[in-house]
């Protein structure tokens, strides 16, 4: 019986690991874009003026998103491997 549980929690913590690698991938497709884009490059110059707390937030923000999602997909990995 306890092999059906471990197998449960090991189909549940796989779902998890696509699904926020999936969202991780979406982040970093974001950051990409918009690198490409030459929005970032607009952003960098709102530092002059009086919008670069608006480039701050977004790095932070940018940061704060990624770190969590990692920091989960970590912990959805180890539950899948142990």
């Amino acid at each position: 019986m306890g092999n059906v549980a471990d197998t449960g929690k090991r189909t549940k913590a796989a779902i998890w690991v696509a699904l926020l690698t999936t969202v991780c991938g979406l982040v970093l497709w974001h950051a990409v874009s918009w690198h490409s884009s030459g929005k970032y490059l607009e952003m960098i110059q709102w530092l002059e003026t009086g919008r670069g707390y608006l480039t701050a937030l977004y790095n932070l923000g940018l940061m704060l998103v990624m770190g969590a999602l990692l920091g989960r997909l970590m912990q959805k990995i180890s539950d899948l491997l142990g």
